[in-house]
């Protein structure tokens, strides 16, 4: 099929959309364009069908073009989050899908990885090696998953696959969902409604939610006050979703026990944010959703899958609710 006839698919390279290209070029009556900035994307979209790309690089520019490009139907982020594109719009003609399950799984490992961090006093005893110091004192602060609560806040994709593995090491799951109708994964479900008296009954919280007009700001000096002294929190959804300064005075006071935080209101995380100095305090840079070369494979065919749907004339999987950001 020539190139006139094709249905042109642009994606904005990034780390691992080599892979991807690859992929939606296995697919027929296709072309793939590489665009290695915004330009390069702007100079191209008229005639465009879909746009692949991640959601950080969105902009009030591509916003406003996209209007103009009648052509473009669909946006396939690479990304499981979508706050750039519901703060800035989108036009009406075009739908947005998310990558969130190709991504899932490898939050959920992340995830666990730093509750089990917490748990079995890694951070502590990485200190004491760089001293060269056998610390025997960490006993004291050890724990478990096993028979612990787990609050999983936003029950998507993210949250699921880790309830299934939280539920392997023996922990309590507990879930928040706007229906709070039960879930196989889930020992109990909230409603938002009642996320206080949730709080109140986990040794974990974990955010997996997405940021959007309802959840920025959610997690506050009341959240905190809510929960356990001991409980830990954990935040691999989106910065914007935590008051830094409440849970930074939350952690000073003791009011909760620790934080390992993969996301941040402002990233990368300002060198003096006082965040960079506590103790009890676990930082890792946004990486969550990375899983290097499988990774990046699960994500080529999740989305050449969605894609080839919406280029076959289907309605593609994991569509963001539009009518949440639309820009007409």
């Amino acid at each position: 099929m020539s190139s006139r006839s094709a249905k042109r698919v642009v994606v904005m390279s990034a780390m691992g959309t080599d892979v991807v290209a690859s992929a939606l070029r296995d697919l027929p009556g296709v072309e793939v364009v590489e665009a290695r900035s915004e330009a390069e994307v702007l100079d191209r979209l008229e005639g465009t069908t879909v746009l692949v790309m991640m959601n950080q690089v969105y902009s009030a520019g591509l916003a406003q073009a996209l209007h103009r490009a009648e052509s473009v139907r669909l946006i396939q982020l690479l990304t499981a989050g979508y706050d750039r594109l519901e703060s800035l719009g989108v036009p009406a003609h075009v739908r947005v899908a998310t990558a969130g399950p190709s991504r899932s799984p490898a939050v959920a490992e992340h995830t666990m990885a730093l509750l089990l961090a917490w748990v079995r006093g890694l951070p502590q005893a990485h200190a004491a090696q760089a001293r060269g110091h056998w610390s025997g004192e960490i006993r004291s602060s050890l724990g478990a998953l096993l028979e612990s609560t787990l609050l999983i806040v936003g029950f998507g994709s993210i949250g699921q696959e880790l309830a299934a593995r939280a539920r392997a090491f023996g922990t309590r799951v507990e879930g928040i969902n706007r229906s709070g109708r039960p879930h196989p994964l889930a020992d109990r479900m909230y409603t938002p409604d009642q996320l206080p008296d949730a709080l109140g009954a986990a040794d974990f919280v974990v955010l997996t939610l997405p940021s959007t007009a309802e959840s920025r700001g959610l997690f506050g000096a009341t959240q905190f006050a809510a929960m356990k002294r001991s409980a830990v929190l954990v935040n691999v959804a989106r910065g914007d979703i935590v008051d830094t300064e409440a849970l930074t005075q939350a952690l000073r006071s003791g009011q909760i026990r620790a934080a390992a935080l993969d996301v941040f209101e402002e990233e990368p995380l300002p060198a003096g944010s006082a965040l960079w100095e506590m103790d009890n305090v676990l930082i890792t840079p946004h990486v969550g959703g990375i899983s290097g070369a499988v990774g990046n494979r699960i994500l080529a065919r999740f989305v050449a899958e969605n894609v080839g749907l919406a280029l076959s004339g289907q309605p593609a999987n994991h569509l963001v609710a539009g009518e949440n950001f639309r820009a007409d």
